[in-house]
């Protein structure tokens, strides 16, 4: 560098001139001159700018638009992962219920499962409820004694009279029930045709069935048919007929051939057959009204032969 002043070479680092003594300045005076160039130079391509663009600022309508842009791409993105999400949603939501529709089909498919829930709902006393899963078991596994008979028992706590009582001939016909599940419906039914005061229905019932511990049981309802002790046919002289009765009640017979009835001849004493066509019929009536089958004989009673003197 050298003095601006002398011209003589100064070293680097120096701040005056060792010859004339100048002041060397680091930082050049400020030159208006070019202070004025560039506020020129400036207002120029200001002019220029707005020439181009004479509406709006170039900088400030780009930022605009791209934060619509970037706002509408927002959206978009927001609708579609919405829709996306949606769509997943509905999908899980389809298989939870395909699952949930199989298994339901699974259960009711299964008379196991069935005779489960019927006994939970037993025990918490929705008898409706159990009675309709002990039918749905027995519709899956067929007609079975065994749940027959629960099914009589809910009736029973229900007092539905009806339908126990047509459970328990159910069972009487069921083709897998034990001699000890018959055994128990028969009785049931007589407890309750006896608070029915349908006499007529345990006579019948007892009197088909070859249950003698029931008929024992209940031997005061029934109604079995008199026995003569003369078989039908023909006889020399008159005859002495005897009828008795196993069970307990009257006797009434005729014999002219009519019904015989509570009107009739009760039967005390042996029965004279005279001679001629005799039509006897006899029944039996026990203490509750209830009659017994009709027996009917035909004797032919013939005078002896005379043997000739």
């Amino acid at each position: 560098m050298r003095c601006p002043n002398c011209g003589t070479e100064i070293p680097e680092g120096s701040l005056y001139c060792e010859k004339c003594g100048e002041d060397i300045h680091i930082v050049p005076d400020y030159d208006t001159k070019i202070d004025l160039n560039m506020d020129s130079a400036l207002q120029k391509i200001g002019d220029q700018i707005k020439e181009d663009y004479p509406v709006d600022h170039p900088v400030k309508r780009d930022a605009s638009h791209r934060g619509e842009a970037e706002e509408a791409t927002r959206g978009a993105r927001v609708r579609f992962y919405a829709l996306v999400g949606a769509l997943a949603c509905l999908a899980v939501l389809t298989i939870v219920m395909v699952c949930v529709t199989q298994i339901s089909m699974k259960r009711d498919l299964s008379p196991e499962y069935q005779l489960d829930m019927a006994a939970k709902y037993r025990e918490r006393g929705e008898y409706g409820r159990a009675i309709e899963c002990y039918s749905r078991a027995m519709e899956l596994r067929g007609e079975d004694a065994e749940i027959l008979a629960l099914l009589s028992d809910l009736y029973y706590l229900q007092n539905d009279s009806a339908n126990y009582e047509l459970t328990l001939r159910r069972i009487l016909f069921s083709k897998n029930a034990t001699q000890e599940q018959l055994h128990l419906a028969k009785d049931k039914l007589v407890i309750l045709l006896i608070k029915k005061g349908d006499f007529d229905g345990i006579n019948q019932m007892l009197m088909s069935e070859e249950d003698s511990e029931l008929s024992e049981k209940y031997s005061m309802y029934l109604a079995p048919e008199p026995i003569l002790d003369l078989k039908e046919g023909a006889y020399e002289g008159i005859q002495s007929l005897r009828i008795s009765c196993a069970g307990k009640g009257k006797i009434y017979y005729t014999l002219d051939g009519t019904i015989p009835g509570e009107n009739s001849t009760e039967y005390t004493l042996p029965v004279i057959l005279d001679y001629g066509d005799v039509v006897v019929k006899a029944c039996m009536i026990n203490e509750y009204g209830v009659k017994s089958k009709i027996v009917q004989a035909n004797y032919q009673i013939q005078r002896p032969l005379e043997i000739p003197q």
